[in-house]
């Protein structure tokens, strides 16, 4: 398989194309999709890997802990767990950054996570149609996440968070937060601040491995 589209192949390391498999939706799986498109390592998609929502029940038990997305590498060693894929692309194609960079990402990471779960908390799903009141809707919208995303917003002091712009931190953020403003009909303006300053810094980046998305966490 060809390397990503974001590829620079000049300084990543070589390697056999790994497979990176999740249901056709966003949710955990938008993340470490775009981590391996912008990662410049040759990478499979559930498309490209012909897998779909029939295969999960024989796939299932030979993942570590029964749950997608599950990275697969040439070598047919199964990764879990959202974190750890996004982790394992960085350090094998050296995009996890040093020093400050790489204690940002992590940082980052870890943000994304929480504001992840305050979405599944809050905000009801195609599979999952009631998630508390409304009042805890709507205390979601108005006062927790614009709580993150005015610290965030402290935190990005330029066009990027880092000096690349594109660490797995930074993409999985990118990742959560597009998810958060997608079905928001009045959406905190800091969503789309964050959203044009990664399209302004990476304006060609192709996310998806699967098709017809589901934008549902």
């Amino acid at each position: 398989m060809p390397p990503s589209k974001r590829s620079k192949t000049a300084s990543k390391p070589k390697a056999d194309p790994f497979t990176l498999r999740y249901f056709p939706l966003m949710a955990k799986g938008l993340g470490p999709a775009l981590v391996a498109e912008f990662s410049g390592l040759p990478w499979i998609g559930s498309k490209g890997a012909g897998y779909t929502r029939d295969d999960w029940a024989a796939l299932k038990p030979t993942t570590p802990f029964g749950q997608l997305p599950l990275l697969t590498t040439a070598e047919g060693v199964h990764i879990a767990q959202t974190t750890a894929i996004i982790n394992f692309i960085g350090k094998t194609a050296r995009t996890e950054g040093e020093g400050h960079d790489f204690a940002v990402s992590q940082m980052l990471l870890a943000e994304a996570e929480d504001i992840y779960a305050l979405m599944q908390k809050f905000v009801p799903t195609t599979f999952v149609k009631s998630k508390g009141s409304v009042a805890d809707y709507d205390a979601f919208w108005s006062s927790k996440l614009p709580m993150h995303l005015e610290k965030l917003e402290r935190l990005c002091t330029s066009k990027a968070f880092t000096s690349t712009g594109e660490t797995p931190g930074e993409l999985y953020l990118f990742s959560a937060l597009h998810q958060a403003a997608y079905p928001n009909p009045n959406p905190n303006p800091n969503l789309y601040l964050f959203s044009a300053l990664h399209q302004a810094a990476n304006p060609n980046p192709n996310p998806n491995p699967n098709p017809n998305p589901n934008p549902n966490p």
